[in-house]
């Protein structure tokens, strides 16, 4: 169930923020491996691509709207389900979505029968753990403070707050524990908050200034009354959990062994600071500074350069990596 949760991404705050880092700089040449035109239609175009078992959900440019599509892993045509989605999650059984309309939180199965609307909040993520589902919503995010972290049954019915978790992000449900950041209170002079999908990112009259925090843990089978720092990974702004191991990106790419031990810098010369983090086989891609993909290899610790391409999202389906052109919303993959 953990490997059908993907996080969403605003889109058009990723653009955004792509050109204060880069000064609005002239749109570069497209890559060879370029797969489509920008697939965004509004300000707010969600999860370009999910897989959920053998099962795709994709977002698809209409004109007018962004529509939510379904195919069967491997083929080439799909279904739509939905129309004028902003953003979606998909569990196990069902999929979760807001639309244009912002009316409210959005069920449905994955076919795109049995439509009901659940929730009058609209969930930054969304994830499944056990039989229940994790959101955070905009709760306490205009002031610069992070979200609010909910639980509530699998169908999205009967939400209520998880104490002791407010400023949350990156939710990531592993072997029945879900871990998640706190973001540490800012006193920076923050201005505005742009949403990055997991993170947010305040921009001052300074620049710009990533949100960071510490990754926590709550026991959700055990019943935990609050959740336990996971004690060495600090200023996190994205991370994820492959075997045993926590990976996060600060200024680098870190990681340690979720029992203990010290934590270990993969990029000791590379400047990372990017949300971009993702796993594909046996290795790991993550954006550095905006400016290209690079692809660390678990098994011989190599790190290379996958994408000369400044990035800000990246998604995996079908064994491919999707990644989002940090100017223009274009769709390269990695082969």
């Amino acid at each position: 169930m953990n490997g059908c949760i993907r996080h969403t991404v605003n889109m058009m705050a990723v653009l955004i923020f792509a050109m204060v880092l880069t000064g609005c700089a002239a749109e570069p040449p497209a890559a060879e491996s370029e797969k489509s035109a920008s697939f965004y239609a509004n300000m707010y175009a969600g999860n370009y691509i999910t897989q959920c078992g053998d099962t795709v959900f994709y977002m698809q440019d209409e004109g007018m709207g962004t529509a939510l599509y379904v195919r069967a892993a491997g083929s080439g045509s799909g279904t739509r389900i939905a129309e004028d989605v902003m953003r979606y999650f998909v569990t196990d059984h069902y999929v979760f979505y807001e639309t244009a309309a912002d009316d409210g939180f959005y069920r449905m199965d994955h076919n795109g029968r049995h439509k009901k609307n659940v929730s009058g909040q609209t969930p930054v993520e969304l994830v499944a753990v056990g039989d229940e589902i994790y959101f955070t919503t905009y709760d306490g995010r205009q002031a610069g403070n992070g979200g609010g972290l909910y639980r509530a049954a699998g169908d999205g019915t009967g939400a209520q707050v998880v104490e002791h978790a407010g400023n949350a992000y990156n939710l990531f449900p592993y072997e029945g524990v879900l871990y998640f950041c706190i973001a540490a209170d800012r006193e920076d002079g923050m201005d505005t908050m742009v949403d990055l999908g997991n993170d947010w990112f305040g921009i001052s009259s300074n620049g710009s200034y990533p949100m960071d925090g510490a990754i926590y843990a709550y026991d959700v089978g055990a019943g935990a009354a609050a959740p336990e720092k996971v004690v060495g990974a600090e200023h996190v702004k994205r991370f994820l959990i492959i075997d045993g191991e926590i990976f996060w990106v600060g200024l680098q790419l870190w990681h340690m062994n979720l029992s203990g031990g010290a934590a270990l810098c993969v990029t000791p010369d590379a400047v990372v600071d990017s949300t971009a983090l993702n796993s594909c086989g046996g290795a790991l891609y993550c954006s550095t500074n905006y400016e290209w993909v690079m692809r660390y290899d678990r098994a011989d610790e190599g790190v290379t350069v996958a994408l000369k391409q400044p990035v800000s999202a990246i998604w995996v389906a079908e064994e491919t990596i999707y990644c989002a052109h940090g100017q223009t919303g274009t769709v390269m993959t990695i082969s």
